[in-house]
């Protein structure tokens, strides 16, 4: 039995030991999908082991859209089919193999602009899974747009994060895979600048023209001023002697 058949098998055979009644589970029926009162905030497109983390991460502002048994092909379905933010994390690769091919694919739906986080997947049984290497080897061949969370290594000594068969997690391990998310993606509403409350407003005081211009033009203008004021100035002060002298032989003898 191949890797995708076998996690398949064993994620529906776990729907059905725990689930009430069991022979109405289907995997569809396991799922989390919360939505944001922001449309552009961040998406998580996950399977099974996002399902419990859900609710974590819709608290931290996360628009989330987990199903049981998602491969990573469903997941660019689910991308082709909504308008995607700036930031999408796909935590997928529990359910088969994972290709170059579908994270070209999954890159191209992000778009130019967007970020595309890959959470690293653990294998059946504990460990991580073989799709890592993959991904780390894509997010080096896109570094500006490509971030992987290692979730195996993040997790790695917390056994009570995880169910006996080492893949799918539990309240706790929830927690510590929405943390995981939430520490390594930053993001945060427009800032909001207030306007001034009324009466408030400081109304500048005019001030003198001055030269305007580049500072070559400024710099000419002010040697030329301090030129002509050198040629000037001892004329003035000459003529400034002499009209006294002058109005004094003007005057007529008493």
């Amino acid at each position: 039995m191949s890797r995708r058949a076998f996690a398949g098998a064993f994620t529906a055979l776990a729907l059905l030991v725990t689930a009430a009644p069991a022979h109405a589970v289907e995997c569809k029926d396991v799922f989390s999908k919360i939505r944001q009162s922001d449309p552009f905030a961040p998406l998580v497109v996950g399977d099974s082991v996002t399902v419990p983390a859900g609710d974590f991460l819709g608290e931290m502002g996360f628009a989330v859209d987990a199903v049981a048994c998602r491969t990573f092909a469903q997941g660019l379905q689910v991308m082709q089919g909504r308008r995607l933010p700036d930031l999408v994390v796909m935590a997928l690769g529990s359910n088969g193999d994972v290709s170059g091919a579908e994270l070209e694919a999954a890159l191209e739906l992000v778009g130019p602009f967007g970020r595309l986080v890959l959470v690293l997947p653990n294998e059946l049984g504990g460990g991580p899974d073989p799709d890592g290497r993959i991904m780390r080897a894509f997010e080096q061949a896109h570094p500006d747009q490509v971030t992987t969370l290692d979730w195996p290594a993040f997790s790695a000594g917390n056994r009570g994060w995880f169910a006996p068969d080492g893949l799918h997690i539990t309240t706790d391990g929830a927690r510590g895979f929405a943390e995981m998310i939430g520490e390594a993606v930053t993001f945060g509403p427009a800032e909001q600048v207030a306007p001034p409350a009324r009466g408030t407003e400081q109304r500048e005081r005019p001030r003198p023209a001055g030269p305007s211009g580049s500072p070559l033009v400024v710099s000419l203008w002010e040697a030329l001023g301090r030129t002509v004021a050198a040629v000037v100035a001892p004329g003035y002060r000459l003529l400034a002697r002499l009209l006294p002298d002058a109005a004094r032989l003007a005057q007529p003898d008493l």
